[in-house]
């Protein structure tokens, strides 16, 4: 077992039955305290609209998180039009919502790509008028108890809380 200290965390590796990898906190070990809660780590970037690419104003229309472990993933958009014309006097809504159909339709090539990959694709650096924010990572520690349901829970609740708070 490996030790990684990160922000002053101590995190141990741990493989899982499906040869995945767990970060567990391992500092409260010490001094016989009690065994850490297993985490899962997401990573999730904020979906922007770049009217004009070179002046690199945007407005935030979508959120996109993902889970490896679980193979989970999930993208929400919403499009203020208000916001958007304040900011952007010509913009066009309509035109900005089937550009943004690339990150929820499911008949594109990345569609079928295992659910890492598609966040990767999706969430690289491009220079167009869709762009999204540098990603950023996450834990959520649950009781070694949790179900898959019960983690996939938690993910979607801390989606629905990023989503409030960054995109709303």
């Amino acid at each position: 077992m490996k030790d990684h200290i990160v922000t002053g965390l101590e995190l141990s590796c741990i493989c899982c039955d499906n040869d995945d990898v767990a970060l567990v906190d391992t500092s409260a070990t010490r001094d016989n305290k009690p065994e850490p809660k297993p985490c899962l780590i997401y990573e999730y970037c904020v979906l922007r609209y770049v009217a004009d690419v070179e002046r690199e104003e945007f407005v935030n229309v979508g959120l996109m998180m993902m889970c490896k472990r679980r193979r989970w993933m999930e993208v929400r958009l919403h499009i203020d039009e208000e916001r958007l014309r304040c900011i952007f006097h010509r913009s066009d809504p309509e035109r900005l919502r089937k550009q943004l159909g690339v990150f929820i339709r499911k008949d594109v090539p990345s569609a079928d790509l295992p659910v890492e990959e598609r966040y990767r694709w999706l969430a690289a650096v491009k220079s167009a008028i869709i762009q999204t924010s540098p990603t950023h990572p996450g834990i959520i520690r649950y009781p070694d108890d949790a179900s898959g349901a019960d983690q996939t829970r938690l993910l979607s609740e801390r989606f629905d809380t990023l989503f409030n708070r960054l995109i709303l």
